[in-house]
């Protein structure tokens, strides 16, 4: 994703992934910490955001959290996210480990093969990811990597929870067509959280391949372009 030199790019991180951390209780508490990150790197908007998939929703929350404290946001992006999350993104019990890290392969770029009676599911998730050096995850400790699983069923099952409000100005929302799910659904699903002008963009590729590099270059340009106006 390439943005021009006028606009510097921050990316948010789940807490617990760097340190052991308690984690978010509901999506407000989320939106709540992340706003205070952000506006602890910049004081006053507006504010540009993007997320992709699960951090479509999260985007949309930290929006709605910054709009209630008097701030502008200036381009809220959403990459292929609805409100309601797809069957195939819901909260596994404890004892469905190996789901949840097939899942952090998957996700990544790995190829999912955790069968659910591996032992080791997590052994098994970070042997994986160090076969394939270069890919997303290759460069990250073993505790953050192994930290991954948990932070992402919480965030799952505090998405799942939460019921979005209403998000005010510019909204680009970035559709992979290769889906089951037409772009106008996912469009109509935003109705009653979105009030502004809203830009769609459809991507021919999977959900999951979204930010791969063909991809993710079409979205950068496309958010660069409305940054640019």
């Amino acid at each position: 994703m390439v943005i021009g030199p006028d606009h510097s790019v921050y990316g948010l991180q789940l807490r617990a992934l760097r340190r052991p951390e308690p984690l978010p209780v509901d999506m407000a508490e989320l939106a709540r910490d992340f706003a205070d990150q952000i506006r602890i790197t910049q004081p006053h908007g507006p504010y540009h955001l993007f997320g992709w998939s699960l951090g479509g929703n999260i985007a949309h929350a930290i929006a709605e959290e910054l709009e209630r404290r008097g701030a502008q946001v200036g381009l809220l992006a959403i990459g292929d996210a609805t409100p309601d999350l797809p069957q195939h993104i819901r909260v596994v019990d404890e004892d469905k480990l190996w789901m949840l890290c097939d899942f952090v392969l998957r996700r990544f770029g790995y190829q999912p093969v955790i069968e659910s009676d591996d032992p080791d599911p997590m052994a098994r998730m970070l042997a994986v990811i160090r076969g394939r050096p270069g890919l997303a995850l290759h460069e990250w400790p073993d505790r953050r990597i192994l930290a991954l699983p948990r932070a992402i069923r919480n965030s799952i099952a505090v998405a799942q929870d939460h019921r979005p409000g209403r998000v005010h100005g510019r909204v680009l929302f970035v559709a992979s067509t290769q889906t089951t799910t037409t772009t106008a659904t996912k469009l109509a699903s935003w109705d009653d959280h979105l009030d502004g002008t809203i830009d769609v963009v459809e991507v021919d590729c999977r959900h999951e391949h979204l930010l791969n590099p063909g991809p993710v270059a079409r979205v950068g340009a496309e958010i660069a372009d409305r940054l640019g106006r």
